[in-house]
């Protein structure tokens, strides 16, 4: 609301007035004093945003030095003319909050003879929770969760601020932490705090140890001699290699198991193989396992064994994903040279239900004294079927099952893993890949990226190799075309980028499904350059169709849309910190299944500029946790999905440097289809629809994805907000900022209508569609209202370009184009047709 009110005067001082009017008129003898100018001007101030029953006070610093107290709806006068400084307060009330100026200080110039106004705008204070752990080790970070009053959850870090502008009642809940060795749980359930703008609420979440820990030390080895020790109690099963401590277990009987040892010559054997030790919540209790060597003369064993799908680590750590076809490698060792010729036999299990057993035959006479990964035909390798890789796959090796090696003077090592038990595999699953691949038209250039149903496995087949994918679905659509400048090698006119954000748009209002990635494909007239952008993360990336490049060159995108970064090869910008290998180097052996060969740990990273690409475990896992564990999981996406569209409003823009820029928004019918897909980025916005009152139609939070190519801080966003066709009419502006810095933001309000003749006329009425050639039209118009227009096919409702201005052009649909006319904020719809 606004408040102003102006002073009238007393009568007393109308009648001093009246006298100084007479002495200044008709006083003096047979003179009149000359006219002097004013010196002081007026201020009325005035308030917007304050809810009823919140009235501020302001400090005013006129010219002259003078301060004073002043209120909302004053009529200041007599100030001196020049700089005024207006402090505002941050009013509160109880049951109301506190409301914050948008600015510190209103700096105001008055003028001589004049009453200026000036308006002070408010908004919300935010809301600060914060969640003490207490109890915990020192330097103990403790992870909590805050839910809010619509029971959406957000993780936090004890300790930590967590701002908000949702006022409400708030639920706060400690979680489990693992520290000095222990579990350490929250006590009560979880704590609700109702808060209004303004609030400051600390929750203290006490927490208790809740589990004990266990010491294994092993004397008797010789260094380099690594044995592996578990522990179980009932189903629950941990293991590790060496001694050490076993953390976090909880109270009561364990049993420990420790394995055999061997190598040429020697085997160490443990003095008490299997034993009970109990262990005490909150406190670590310790066994002795005592190894003693044992002269052995000849020997063969089981040195390790894994499955992989494209990469693996030797220890097998590396997940796989179900319903894809992968192959065993088992790998034996000798203590001295040989020619032996020992079958393998692999029995694979689901969970602890065996399923079937299988026999391997040595690839090649002799077995070698030390593991050679690269050779082929040095491992026994089994290919599985896709239908074998299911979630608790398990499985167990015995080399030489009937014992034809007599010289074999140790038998137990042929077993593995060496306790007997089989090996559990991390096998996830993951829903379909769902890939659309976008020709586009280049309007500037005529040039249209070459990607048809007959090629399109040309575009996917890298991404399918090296990206943990097992089913895929690949579309082609319709061309797009774009009316950006004609693309750059180094993007010095920004069409790349632009393009980019067009083709978010995209995929925000036609996603037939809850996890559609598009992916524009685009043909340039340069070799050497930019080949390709990707938001990391998101559903939208760009490329061009050289051969067989743009294959990896997909491959390479798809992977900044699962998340993943740069690896450090090449000359690459924004680099993974994390990344584990040293330049770019994949540093695990690779497998090629369509060449049935192994890929070398020197090859690099899909995610890097180098050479000789493959994937690394790091990145294989890093984009299988992100497709199962996000939003982007089919299973909570499809929770999410709506089929049949409902009316929406797309708003969509960029982000550089903190600044938010909006494109021009369009209402759609049918536009809005789900859930917003993109909350996995690490910059949050939130987006409100808003009417003239200032009142909120609608609103989300969606995520501003990084452009992992481009220079400095370049991030787009793109959602649908739904909105029906009557609060569409009731549009007057849209507002986006930064979820943690509500004034790092945009509001777009809509254009005042400047002239009458203007006003007379629908946006967009003098719009013409002109044919330009057999294929393409021209859109036109002259109305100064509009800032853009969105393109679609009539008859299917096809976007087929989006137009900054005036005399874009598009590929033609055979019938009518329905165009979506804004002024940035609303838009009018209109048929047209060929002239």
């Amino acid at each position: 609301m606004t408040w102003s009110f102006s002073a009238r005067p007393t009568r007393a001082l109308l009648a001093a007035g009246a006298a100084l009017w007479l002495v200044a008129c008709g006083g003096g003898e047979g003179g009149t004093e000359p006219n002097v100018p004013p010196t002081t001007g007026g201020l009325v101030l005035s308030i917007s945003g304050l809810p009823t029953g919140l009235v501020p006070a302001f400090e005013l610093t006129a010219a002259n030095g003078s301060t004073r107290s002043v209120s909302a709806g004053d009529t200041i006068r007599n100030l001196p003319a020049g700089l005024v400084t207006v402090r505002p307060t941050s009013p509160s009330a109880p049951g109301i909050g506190r409301w914050v100026p948008f600015r510190e200080t209103y700096d105001v110039t008055v003028i001589a003879g004049t009453t200026v106004s000036e308006t002070v705008q408010y908004a919300a204070a935010q809301i600060i929770l914060t969640a003490e752990a207490i109890g915990l080790p020192p330097s103990t970070q403790a992870s909590v969760r805050f839910t809010a009053p619509d029971g959406t959850s957000y993780p936090a870090t004890a300790g930590a601020p967590f701002v908000t502008s949702t006022t409400g009642t708030w639920r706060v809940q400690g979680l489990q932490v693992s520290a000095s060795d222990y579990l350490w749980s929250p006590v009560g359930p979880p704590q609700e705090r109702a808060v209004l703008p303004g609030d400051t609420v600390l929750a203290s979440i006490p927490y208790v140890v809740t589990s004990g820990a266990l010491e294994v030390t092993a004397p008797g080895l010789d260094s380099g001699i690594v044995p592996r020790f578990t522990v179980t109690q009932g189903n629950i099963s941990y293991s590790r290699n060496g001694p050490g401590v076993f953390p976090d277990l909880p109270a009561g009987p364990w049993r420990l198991t420790a394995t055999s040892l061997s190598q040429p010559g020697l085997r160490w054997t443990p003095a008490a193989g299997s034993q009970s030790i109990n262990v005490s919540t909150g406190a670590t209790s310790r066994v002795t396992v005592a190894y003693t060597a044992v002269p052995v003369l000849a020997n063969v064993a089981v040195d390790g064994a894994y499955i992989t799908q494209a990469v693996q680590a030797y220890d097998g750590s590396t997940p796989l994903v179900a319903g894809r076809e992968a192959v065993l490698r088992v790998f034996l060792r000798a203590s001295e040279p040989n020619t032996w010729r020992p079958t393998v036999r692999v029995t694979l299990y689901e969970g602890t239900t065996e399923r079937e057993t299988l026999d391997i035959p040595a690839p090649s006479a002799g077995v070698d004294t030390a593991v050679d990964q690269g050779n082929i035909t040095r491992s026994w390798n089994l290919s599985l079927g896709a239908d074998r890789i299911v979630p608790d796959l398990r499985f167990k090796v015995v080399a030489d099952p009937e014992g034809t090696i007599t010289a074999d003077t140790d038998p137990s090592d042929n077993v593995w893993p060496r306790n007997g038990e089989p090996r559990a595999v991390t096998v996830i699953p993951v829903g379909t890949w769902h890939a659309v691949l976008v020709p586009v038209v280049n309007a500037a250039t005529n040039l249209q990226g070459n990607v048809t149903d007959a090629n399109k496995d040309q575009f996917t087949s890298v991404a399918q190799q090296l990206l943990p994918i097992a089913q895929a679905d690949v579309r082609v659509r319709e061309p797009y075309t774009a009316n950006v400048a004609a693309l750059q090698s180094n993007d010095g006119n920004g069409a790349w980028l632009a393009l980019l954000a067009e083709m978010r748009a995209l995929q925000a209002l036609e996603r037939t499904g809850a996890n559609e990635y598009f992916y524009g494909v685009v043909k340039v007239d340069y070799t050497s350059g930019i080949a390709g952008y990707g938001y990391v993360p998101g559903r939208a990336a760009i490329g061009w169709d050289y051969q067989p490049s743009g294959n990896g060159v997909a491959a390479h995108e798809w992977g900044h849309n699962f998340g993943r970064r740069h690896a450090p090869c090449g000359n690459v910008g924004n680099a993974d910190p994390e990344y584990p290998t040293p330049g770019g180097a994949i540093g695990a052996w690779g497998w090629n299944a369509p060449q049935n060969r192994p890929v070398a740990p020197n090859a690099t990273d899909l995610m890097g500029y180098c050479g000789n690409q493959w994937i690394s475990a790091y990145n294989w896992t890093g984009v299988l946790a992100y497709r199962s564990g996000t939003p982007n999981a089919a299973e909570r996406s499809a929770a999410m999905w709506t089929d049949a569209g409902t009316d929406g409003v797309l708003v969509w823009g960029t982000m550089e440097n903190g600044r938010v820029r909006l494109e021009p928004s369009f209402f759609v019918r049918g536009g809005h289809r789900g859930a917003d897909d993109s909350d996995a980025a690490d910059v949050q916005l939130r987006v409100d629809a808003l009417d003239a009152s200032g009142r909120v139609l609608a609103s989300t939070i969606t995520g501003a994805s990084l452009v992992d190519h481009a220079p400095g801080s370049a991030r787009a966003f793109a959602v649908t907000l739904p909105l029906s066709a009557a609060q569409h009419e009731q549009l007057a502006s849209l507002r986006v900022h930064d979820v943690r810095s509500p004034l790092a933001g945009t509001t777009r309000r809509r254009d005042a209508i400047q002239s009458a003749a203007l006003a007379a006329r629908a946006l967009g009425d003098d719009a013409r569609l002109a044919r330009g050639s057999a294929s393409r039209a021209r859109v036109t118009w002259n109305d100064a209202r509009v800032a853009g227009a969105l393109v679609r096919d009539a008859a299917t409702g096809r976007v087929l370009s989006i137009l900054r201005a005036s005399g874009g052009e598009v590929a033609m649909p055979r019938g009518d184009v329905e165009v979506v006319f804004s002024d940035g904020v609303r838009s009018r719809v209109q048929r047209l047709s060929v002239r």
